[in-house]
C-alpha cells in the first residue's frame, strides 16, 4: 500500500477533522516505526505537521526517544 492510499484511508475515516492523533499498533519488529516515519515524511510533503514517536510506556529507551523527538519537532 502506498502512503497516498494510507493517507486517503485515514482522511476518509477522520472526515473533516483538522487535527488528529493516529496510533499504529502491531507486533515488535513488524515495521510500525518505519511506516510511521515514512508516512510522516509523506505528510510533510503535503505541508502537514506530523510527529511520529514510540508509545511503549514500559520501555525507558522509548520514553527517552519520545521526549527527544517531541522536543526536536
Amino acid at each position: 500500500m502506498q502512503f497516498q492510499e494510507i493517507y486517503q484511508a485515514i482522511r476518509e475515516r477522520l472526515g473533516s477533522q483538522d487535527t488528529s492523533c493516529i496510533g499504529i499498533v502491531g507486533l515488535p519488529g513488524s515495521g510500525k516505526s518505519t511506516m510511521s516515519d515514512n508516512l510522516a515524511t509523506y505528510l510533510r510533503t503535503l505541508g502537514m505537521a506530523a510527529v511520529p514517536w514510540e508509545g511503549d510506556i514500559y520501555s525507558t529507551s522509548s520514553r527517552e526517544n519520545r521526549t527527544a523527538r517531541i522536543k526536536e519537532e
